[in-house]
């Protein structure tokens, strides 16, 4: 069966073309902002859980003794990722019982969601957000950089040097560890 399908525009929405291509703007910016934060959130867990397996094999019975400075270089590392998963500085994180909010690659999806999902122009305040969002993803994106770039091939010269297995991010499937 088959029958002619006749859509309509919504008389209950009414945007100029200016609107539209604003709103077309807005979702298109931040759909490319999430992509982005995706892939980088991607590595981040990857380099999270190559941590994490590389600490529970030093803690199996009959593992080699590592030596203090490279499991101080590994905290460093461990460190530097905790501060990156904290609230960053001016968006909430204080005293207990204070919002805290979600990671920025959370905040892109909400806002991309919202945009897309109401048929009306994006307001003034979520279009502001846009530049503030990607600033922030900017300068999450360059911390992590610079954990995969330098810090781990750092820890990986100082654990090749003591004779202790690197740990490699590239073979990291995030969600699945190797029981």
């Amino acid at each position: 069966m088959t029958k002619t399908v006749v859509v309509e525009q919504d008389l209950r929405v009414s945007m100029t073309p200016e609107e539209r291509t604003q709103r077309r703007q807005a979702i298109t910016e931040l759909f490319e902002m999430a992509r982005g934060a995706d892939a980088v959130r991607r590595q981040f867990t990857a380099l999270r859980t190559a941590v994490a397996d590389l600490r529970e094999t030093w803690r199996r019975q009959g593992a080699p003794l590592i030596p203090d400075s490279i499991q101080k270089a590994l905290d460093d590392l461990d460190k530097k990722m905790s501060a990156i998963e904290k609230t960053p500085p001016g968006r909430g994180g204080g005293p207990p019982g204070e919002y805290i909010p979600p990671p920025v690659s959370q905040r892109i999806t909400t806002l991309l969601n919202a945009i897309d999902g109401y048929a009306f122009p994006p307001t003034g305040e979520q279009l502001a957000e846009i530049p503030r969002l990607r600033l922030e993803m900017t300068d999450t994106d360059a911390k992590i950089k610079q954990l995969i770039d330098e810090d781990l091939p750092r820890l990986n010269k100082l654990m090749n040097d003591a004779g202790v297995p690197h740990m490699s991010v590239a073979d990291q499937t995030p969600g699945a560890r190797a029981k």
